[in-house]
């Protein structure tokens, strides 16, 4: 949960934590811990097509499972709910196939 509310630093949003229990509706972001699924989550609204509130829309595998996380479990969680949040999966970006070039630091 602390991890995930980053996002709001840098995106106007809060996010509201409640037991599995307490969903009511089918926009609600719905998170599983299955350690025999990779990370995935649906992107932004896609979670409505969710039937069920018992059905979740986002895996994050065994993260957080340890007291300590490490700086890839901070990123695959702050990852995954960007896609909950509605950035897109970089291959569904329509930019997918262009190549960029870095420039050093204070060349334009």
């Amino acid at each position: 949960m602390q991890v995930a509310s980053e996002w709001s630093t840098w995106a106007n949003i809060r996010f509201s934590f409640v037991d599995a229990g307490q969903v009511k509706t089918t926009r609600s972001v719905r998170v599983m811990f299955d350690e025999n699924e990779g990370p995935w989550s649906l992107v932004a609204r896609a979670v409505e097509g969710v039937e069920s509130v018992r059905e979740p829309t986002m895996n994050l595998g065994n993260v957080g499972r340890e007291e300590y996380m490490s700086d890839e479990e901070c990123g695959s969680i702050l990852h995954e709910f960007g896609h909950a949040i509605g950035f897109l999966h970089e291959h569904q970006s329509i930019r997918r196939d262009e190549k960029i070039t870095l420039r050093p630091e204070g060349n334009v």
